[in-house]
């Protein structure tokens, strides 16, 4: 009898570069590093400054590329349950892109703290923690319909900010609610004015 020889191709994913430090192979036993459930399953992350969490509901690091988490994840509310935790991200994180486009930058405000000043709650100043779809979290102030989240089409988004050049908007995300995303462009009312063009005195007609 002829013996039949099947080859085996294994199928191999591709791990998206690290958006932070790259996780120890035990996280359990590193202080630094715990462990978040992301899907059903736990993966490492950073301990500092905090922690997404929905069991707490509060806003934070959440897992990024690792085995078996390859686009990594963000922080953002969870689908029906209202608490915040970590998704799968399902494309790798855009982290310092350059633009090489002439238009002008966008106006910051210089302002807005650093995420780390607003990541564990709403500060006394007014200032909270907002993720940004495909991004990270930023700070950002409530306006008068509060947060872009849910239901809440006209919420507010973190502006234009360092790691967030164009800041962002209110859009339906993948999950199918209102979320912020980020921008590809200067908000309207914030593209840098041009130097004036400079002001010549009338033209005297000669007799």
């Amino acid at each position: 009898m002829r013996a039949s020889l099947f080859l085996l191709s294994a199928t191999t994913v591709a791990i998206c570069p690290p958006t932070s430090l790259t996780p120890p192979s035990n996280c359990a036993q590193d202080s630094t590093w715990t462990l978040v459930t992301v899907s059903s399953a736990a993966f490492c992350t950073l301990v500092a400054p905090s922690v997404c969490s929905s069991a707490l509901n509060t806003t934070g690091n959440c897992p990024g590329p690792q085995e078996g988490l390859e686009f990594g994840s963000y922080c953002d509310l969870l689908p029906d349950k209202n608490v915040y935790g970590c998704l799968p991200r399902t494309t790798c994180e855009i982290v310092n892109t350059i633009t090489t486009s002439s238009a002008p930058p966008c106006l910051i405000n210089t302002t807005i703290p650093p995420e780390s000043y607003c990541c564990a709650a709403t500060t006394s100043d007014g200032w909270t923690s907002i993720s940004v779809e495909t991004r990270d979290s930023y700070c950002t102030k409530a306006n008068a319909d509060g947060y872009c989240v849910a239901n809440i089409a006209t919420g507010a988004c973190p502006e234009p900010q360092n790691g967030l050049p164009y800041g962002s908007e209110c859009k339906k995300v993948l999950t199918g609610v209102y979320g912020c995303v980020p921008r590809a462009t200067c908000p309207p009312k914030n593209v840098p004015k041009l130097p004036p063009c400079v002001s010549l005195p009338p033209i005297k007609q000669v007799p």
